[in-house]
């Protein structure tokens, strides 16, 4: 509506503009759009706050271990906007601005809490096949400022390394096989295979 009517305008004024004998405008565009560019941002602010916190649902929802904090923080956050007396379309009190940029900065704070909460479950993973679990469930938060893409290249490092190292285990033990108390040697020898398996 704003661009139909901004549009309209310019195209009058350019038309008037070329009949110089006529009535010319003479308003200014700040007095007439002025107000109508505060409320286009304000509600552009507004827009990007409910997508963010549409963004973080998926937080709430998740069953990650120890991912509990960081939803309690986005829920407190969010209790803490609604607590706010002022009407956040009023575009000439300065409230919202201000309170704006702070809801922004925690924001910034929960989403950097929720790198580092990935990067730290991640790095205790203790086999590679955890890690990628992991990662997908990550991945199922839909939060495009994760960097699942690298992590999952670090998992795949991970296997890479799990494989050499079982490789290293088979070729050191694949001719004197340890075999496990009571079995009898291929019985051994299979329960040994299962076990790097595993």
């Amino acid at each position: 509506m704003y661009a139909t009517y901004r549009s309209c305008y310019e195209d009058t004024k350019a038309n008037l503009l070329e009949n110089p004998d006529g009535n010319q405008f003479n308003f200014s565009v700040n007095h007439i759009f002025g107000r109508y560019d505060l409320f286009c941002e304000r509600l552009r602010k507004l827009i990007s706050l409910l997508e963010i916190f549409d963004m973080y649902k998926f937080v709430h929802e998740s069953h990650i271990d120890g991912i509990e904090i960081i939803s309690l923080r986005l829920t407190n956050l969010y209790r803490n906007i609604l607590k706010k007396s002022y009407d956040p379309l009023e575009f000439r009190q300065p409230d919202f601005d201000k309170d704006f940029i702070t809801i922004r900065s925690s924001l910034d704070e929960i989403q950097k809490a929720l790198e580092a909460f990935m990067d730290k479950a991640i790095e205790n993973c203790p086999t590679a096949m955890h890690c990628l679990q992991l990662l997908e469930r990550f991945g199922n938060l839909r939060n495009r400022c994760l960097n699942i893409e690298d992590k999952q290249w670090y998992a795949f490092q991970f296997y890479y390394n799990e494989i050499n190292m079982l490789k290293g285990v088979y070729e050191s033990e694949k001719n004197d096989t340890p075999i496990p108390r009571g079995y009898p040697p291929f019985a051994g020898k299979i329960a040994w295979a299962r076990h790097l398996f595993r």
